[in-house]
């Protein structure tokens, strides 16, 4: 009488329990759960704490003016309090004069400054005359640059800033005209100095607005999250139909194994088939991709055609990535993929926070980390109208030294496993059960 699935079952299972294998897997559970909380909340738990150097531009185009026959330098003034040395070190703002507002410009739609401020050439005239009226006059303005294409909290350390160094200059001037006055022997009234108000007031212009469909400024980061997935998650399935097709692996679908004759097929000869497909895959997984985002989602983009090229070129990366980490370690390759792909390429990817808002860690990791890239580039497509000066341009030379690193290393690896395989066939063979 042959064994009932429960009497099959139940003498097995108390075996594998019985094996001191199946109880270390607790410790690979609580350890992979560990190391995803450092890589999260480490990465983005304290970035107001931590943020150091934010670039910042002002430009001081002020012609001066005179009051109560004494010079006023107010632009000079604002930039001076502005730059001057912190207090203490590590500065949450590392500040970058330029000579011209174009310069300005140029720079915040390359990124290189986060936004910037402009005092107009008659900044001190119309803080002269807010004097002399005794705040009757409209206020002095000073002009803010801001770029909303940085990201929330990027624009929002920035509007923290802005709102900052006008509130303290507005502080200032009143203070000033206040001085000067009495200086010219003005008795004012308590009255009267209330009536100065706000002397100073700004002027926003966002350079890169974004709309509704933009995630806030962080749609850049979700589509290079879903360029990292669709190139380990599809590769990783690919990879066991091409194992299955050649019987090196099987199906187990509802207790049902389907399992292909083995063929004898060598890792090399794997490899390349499923390199080949993996790359067919990339261009098909892009453009579905972008039209889900752009066409179907309505997502924020200067250009259609550019965000599925630089999809296809991030999908075919990440890809690669994991191919030769599936080829190196087989099954565990797909988690050792993972935590380098995802786990730690979020935090690494600069898509929530700027890089200054990172502990040293993931700045590092971010210097390198092809996830970093995707999101560069993204962000350059969709908000900065593709300016290779915006990120794009080092974003694909990145991606591609990924790209073909990863398809070398791919390949030479399969060549090694089939080497020793072939050298040392009791080791690297099929190993049995003990």
């Amino acid at each position: 009488m042959s064994p009932t699935p429960t009497d099959a079952a139940t003498p097995d299972a108390k075996a594998l329990l019985r094996h001191p294998f199946a109880w270390s897997l607790v410790a690979l559970g609580a350890v992979l759960a560990m190391t995803m909380t450092f890589s999260y909340l480490y990465g983005f738990l304290e970035p107001t704490r931590r943020l150091q150097n934010l670039p910042v531009g002002i430009v001081n185009l002020d012609q001066s003016s005179s009051f109560a026959g004494t010079p006023i330098h107010a632009g000079d003034q604002v930039v001076a309090g502005a730059t001057k040395p912190a207090a203490n070190p590590g500065n949450a703002v590392r500040w970058h004069v330029y000579r011209s507002q174009a310069e300005l410009v140029s720079k915040i739609q390359d990124l290189s400054v986060y936004g910037g401020f402009v005092i107009p050439p008659d900044f001190s005239a119309q803080i002269v005359s807010e004097g002399t009226s005794f705040g009757r006059t409209p206020a002095a303005h000073i002009d803010v640059l801001a770029s909303s294409g940085v990201g929330f909290y990027g624009r929002s350390v920035f509007d923290t800033v802005s709102s900052r160094l006008v509130r303290e200059t507005s502080v200032a001037v009143r203070s000033q005209i206040v001085a000067q006055l009495q200086q010219a022997g003005v008795q004012l009234a308590p009255a009267s100095v209330a009536v100065l108000g706000t002397p100073v007031t700004a002027r926003v212009h966002d350079l890169t607005p974004i709309n509704d469909h933009s995630g806030r400024g962080l749609a850049p980061f979700y589509f290079a999250l879903m360029m990292t997935l669709a190139g380990y998650v599809s590769t990783v399935a690919i990879s066991v139909g091409i194992d299955v097709l050649a019987g090196h692996e099987e199906f187990d679908v509802l207790g049902r194994i389907i399992r292909f004759p083995e063929q004898g097929i060598t890792e090399s000869s794997r490899w390349r088939a499923k390199f080949a497909v993996v790359m067919a895959m990339a261009p098909a997984a892009a453009a579905l991709m972008t039209v889900m985002a752009v066409d179907v989602l309505g997502m924020q983009t200067s250009s259609w055609f550019k965000t599925f090229l630089f999809a296809w070129l991030g999908v075919a990366a990440i890809a690669s990535i994991t191919l030769v980490f599936l080829t190196a370690f087989g099954l565990i390759g797909e988690l050792l993929a993972v935590i380098f792909i995802t786990i730690f390429g979020v935090p690494s990817a600069l898509g929530v926070f700027p890089e200054y808002a990172l502990p040293g860690f993931f700045r590092f990791t971010a210097s390198w980390h092809p996830m970093r890239y995707e999101s560069d580039g993204a962000r350059a497509i969709q908000f900065f109208n593709a300016r290779g000066s915006a990120g794009l341009t080092t974003a694909v030379i990145v991606l591609f030294a990924w790209l073909i690193g990863a398809v070398v290393a791919g390949g030479l690896l399969a060549q090694v496993v089939d080497n020793l395989r072939a050298k040392h066939p009791r080791i690297f063979g099929a190993v049995k059960a003990v």
